[in-house]
């Protein structure tokens, strides 16, 4: 540019007659311009270019809350000019599309923020008929509820926060349930439960020891006497007094059996001793038979008195008279044995059969008391958790299960997450608690 000072001045810049230092002052408000026009579309690209790389490994869901921004540089104004026709909130349809004007339905559910910002720019211009695709920036402004269930204050639907955990989502929930105790009656609230908790216990140890024992006499009266003529118990006063039962039931069992192994004895010699009496009544009714049938001969010619004959048939008659007796009582004796060695066989089934039956009982009560043991237990947890009892106690207290319901493309999973484990829009978290004791280290 020429001096000043060179004499060619005014000079002409749009037809207008100019001094230097009014040109001067144009250029630089120009060029200010310029600058100004270009941080704007700077600054507007990189919030496009943030807002789509914030998101980048989200993938939008239906009920998902978007705000829409589309706008383009205007070259006469020298600005950027937002289109309020089609900027605005949109939410994600249960069809997983959302619906813009002059757009219509895009399908949004499983892409990202970038993807969809690509496709929306790119269906403007196509619908508008501009040279170059619009700029078009999406933002999630509210994510896909989650739920919360379970042991927590206020189950219900709650707003998603991006990287929420289960701890913060049990927080918003109004942590666990609370209950409007009178002050007056929490001491005597926790004494209760602590008492519950502990008898429990005990009844669930013994209840153990107690089925220990009847398996231990179900083996030994199954003929599985080898190792199983011991209980193994522990040496604790109810292990003890099981020991006990459990030998004084072994010592009946061993003592019928041998009032009935002694019984069976003394038939089998009774029996042997009728039948010998039998065999000795068969050879003196044999001898009998053939001494009146000598007297008949002899009467008969006229060498025997009708005296002797009688007596002979009396005696004949007395001696088959007495075999009938003793066949009747061999035959008697033999029946006492027959039902003496089916008393046998029946003794170590009836005693297994009632050993299982009180097995059974017994489950079933056991069953009963850990069910009421888990309930007081989780009493006691809530209630140490909401802060109306001090958890002066040693007891092995339930631990929370946090159980997630997640549904992803067509499946559902359940999970299971840690307290630090970070949920996803759509979940439904239930709070469980688990009933960890083990009573018999108690």
């Amino acid at each position: 540019m020429d001096d000043p000072s060179c004499g060619k001045w005014p000079y002409r810049i749009a037809g207008q007659r100019l001094e230097y230092p009014r040109m001067m002052k144009t250029l630089k408000a120009l060029i200010d311009m310029r600058i100004t026009c270009y941080a704007m579309v700077c600054a507007i690209a990189a919030l496009f270019a943030n807002t789509a790389a914030a998101a980048d490994a989200y993938l939008l869901n239906d009920q998902d809350k978007l705000l829409l921004r589309v706008g383009q540089w205007s070259a006469p104004e020298q600005s950027f000019v937002f289109w309020n026709g089609l900027s605005g909130e949109y939410a994600i349809g249960p069809d997983g599309k959302l619906s813009i004007a002059l757009v219509g339905s895009v399908e949004a559910q499983g892409k990202t923020i970038e993807e969809l910002t690509v496709e929306i720019s790119q269906r403007i211009q196509n619908v508008v008929g501009t040279t170059a695709p619009p700029a078009v920036s999406l933002e999630i402004i509210a994510y896909k509820p989650i739920y919360v269930g379970g042991s927590v204050n206020a189950p219900g639907a709650y707003p998603y926060r991006f990287g929420m955990t289960v701890q913060q989502a049990i927080a918003v929930a109004g942590g666990p349930p609370r209950a409007a105790i009178p002050q007056e009656t929490v001491p005597r609230e926790a004494i209760r439960l602590r008492g519950e908790i502990e008898g429990y216990k005990t009844r669930i140890a013994r209840l153990e020891i107690e089925q220990q024992r009847f398996e231990a006499e179900i083996a030994a009266y199954s003929g599985q006497q080898g190792e199983a003529g011991t209980l193994p118990l522990s040496q604790t006063d109810a292990a003890a007094l099981e020991a006990k039962i459990f030998e004084t039931n072994q010592n009946s069992i061993e003592a019928q059996q041998t009032r009935i192994s002694d019984l069976r004895t003394l038939l089998q010699v009774q029996i042997k001793r009728l039948t010998d009496e039998i065999k000795l009544r068969d050879e003196q009714i044999v001898l009998a038979a053939q001494e009146l049938a000598n007297v008949q001969t002899l009467q008969e010619k006229g060498l025997a008195v009708n005296a002797r004959l009688t007596s002979l048939s009396t005696a004949l008659n007395d001696l088959e008279a007495k075999r009938i007796q003793l066949e009747i009582a061999k035959l008697t004796a033999e029946q006492q044995l027959n039902l003496t060695q089916r008393d046998e066989l029946s003794l170590l089934d009836d005693a297994r059969l009632r050993r299982m039956s009180e097995l059974k009982s017994s489950q079933i009560e056991l069953d009963d008391v850990k069910i009421r043991l888990a309930t007081a237990l989780s009493l006691y947890s809530e209630a140490v958790a909401r802060g109306t009892i001090d958890d002066e106690a040693d007891l092995e207290l339930p631990d929370p299960i946090y159980r997630v319901t997640r549904h992803k493309d067509d499946t559902v999973e359940q999970l299971v997450l840690p307290a630090t484990g970070v949920l996803k829009p759509g979940d439904t978290l239930q709070v469980v608690l688990e009933d960890s004791f083990e009573a018999s280290g108690n």
